[in-house]
């Protein structure tokens, strides 16, 4: 009996880790196809600003191709910053109630959101400092290549928004909403006013103040801090969203 008791304890455990290793697999392969389609939508707005610019929008870049690749990850660090907290916002609305309702908990629904964002911050990160690294000195400024701390430090921030806007959303519905239309007002009026300022050539206004005053500075505290309130903002999604009615 106890022979027996044994073996079935056995096969109860072995299929208990079968389950887990198979919702493992599917749940890296389901969060990985969202990593990739978020950062290849941040590639893909990236080009397409890029080419705007490289066409003669952009009298700084000067139709030159090697320089344009130089800046071409500045792009993709801006694009990528407001792309990701776009789909933070949409992954909370749209897909996390999906997930809770085939039976996904609201803590792993959360923590996919999360680490998956922060993946693809990464994963832009990396490729954005491995087109800077590869570039020759004489098409890769150190003042530009100065740049990534800052923009790993806003980048993490407009994730951090991204889940924060989502979070608000889900957990206090049309109240949410509110908060956030008047947040996005504020950040659009912002914008708004830059671009009546300095017209079509806002772009190359920012551009060139952050070559000239920003890049020669320390901002690794930036970067660290970024990252910091992004963690922060994952574990507030965890606890803010625990016992949250979800309705499909």
């Amino acid at each position: 009996m106890r022979e027996e008791w044994k073996m079935q304890e056995e096969q109860t455990g072995q299929m208990a880790f079968a389950v887990r290793k198979s919702r493992l697999r599917r749940s890296l392969c389901y969060w990985g196809r969202e990593v990739l389609v978020w950062v290849a939508s941040c590639i893909a707005v990236s080009v397409f600003m890029g080419m705007l610019q490289l066409l003669g929008i952009n009298t700084y870049v000067q139709g030159d191709g090697v320089t344009y690749l130089a800046l071409f990850p500045m792009y993709l660090l801006i694009m990528g910053t407001l792309v990701l907290l776009i789909f933070g916002i949409t992954m909370f609305q749209a897909t996390f109630p999906v997930l809770v309702s085939v039976n996904v908990t609201r803590r792993g629904a959360v923590c996919g959101i999360v680490l998956s964002q922060g993946a693809a911050s990464a994963l832009i990160l990396l490729l954005a400092g491995g087109i800077w690294m590869i570039l020759p000195e004489s098409a890769g400024d150190d003042a530009v290549r100065g740049l990534l701390p800052f923009f790993t430090g806003i980048l993490f921030v407009g994730v951090t928004f991204g889940i924060l806007f989502g979070v608000v959303m889900v957990r206090w519905g049309k109240l949410g909403v509110i908060i956030m239309m008047i947040a996005f007002g504020v950040l659009g009026g912002f914008a708004g006013a830059g671009f009546a300022m300095f017209g079509k050539d806002s772009l190359i206004h920012m551009q060139e103040f952050l070559i000239k005053n920003v890049a020669e500075k320390n901002f690794w505290p930036v970067a660290a801090a970024g990252v910091c309130v992004y963690a922060a903002a994952g574990v507030f999604a965890v606890f803010a969203t625990a016992k949250t009615e979800v309705k499909v």
